[in-house]
């Protein structure tokens, strides 16, 4: 979703085209809140506004909030409703990637 957007400004830029593994995992995350902002990352793509106070909600919208492919994502964003956000918006590459983030962020 949304406009082009440098590999720089995320943790897993292929994200939303391809699985990561545990390997990708392990040697780009150090902490739950990286797996968080990975997660965050994927709902960003689609211009998600982070609406919550937890520390990744006010770091998402610091870090994606200028960006000018978030900005454009954000015109055409679906919802806010993040319990359905995923499943109806998000390819299965993106939903099995939230999951594989999930359960490492558990595990952290």
């Amino acid at each position: 979703g949304g406009g082009q957007a440098p590999a720089s400004d995320f943790i897993f830029p292929n994200s939303s085209t391809e699985l990561l593994s545990s390997g990708d995992l392990n040697s780009h995350l150090s902490s739950a809140y990286d797996a968080q902002m990975a997660i965050n990352e994927i709902y960003a793509r689609y211009g998600y506004t982070f609406v919550t106070n937890s520390e990744t909600a006010n770091a998402s919208r610091s870090k994606f909030g200028s960006k000018d492919w978030y900005i454009q994502a954000q015109s055409t964003c679906p919802t806010a409703n993040r319990d359905n956000f995923a499943e109806s918006y998000m390819n299965s590459v993106e939903r099995a990637n939230i999951e594989t983030l999930l359960a490492w962020k558990d595990s952290h």
